[in-house]
């Protein structure tokens, strides 16, 4: 996976923007809102963080980094924040961000 080189620790936790994603984001307003989003299971609680691009007033965040143009905004507070969060762009008609936890797109 091709990354961007402006991979910023902060708060104990590594923001890494794959291939795309700045220039995708900066012609969009330039900030991604992060918020956790739960799901039951049988095997116990995933918790998904969802991305979102918006160029409407933004919403009070708990933590925010900068990474390069991009400003990456923690809306929903997590009660355990993972080592190291990936931001990625995928699909090519519709393209839209979606973000990894340690490598995962949910963590138990």
């Amino acid at each position: 996976m091709n990354t961007d080189e402006d991979a910023l620790q902060g708060a104990s936790m590594t923001m890494v923007l794959g291939e795309g994603v700045a220039e995708f984001v900066t012609t969009r307003g330039g900030v991604v809102n992060l918020s956790r989003r739960s799901s039951r299971c049988c095997s116990g609680t995933l918790v998904f963080i969802d991305a979102d691009v918006s160029t409407s007033a933004p919403s009070p965040a708990s933590l925010s980094w900068s990474v390069g143009a991009v400003e990456v905004r923690l809306v929903t507070p997590m009660v355990r924040l993972p080592s190291e969060i990936t931001i990625e762009l995928r699909g090519r008609r519709r393209p839209k961000l979606v973000v990894l936890q340690d490598g995962c797109a949910y963590r138990l």
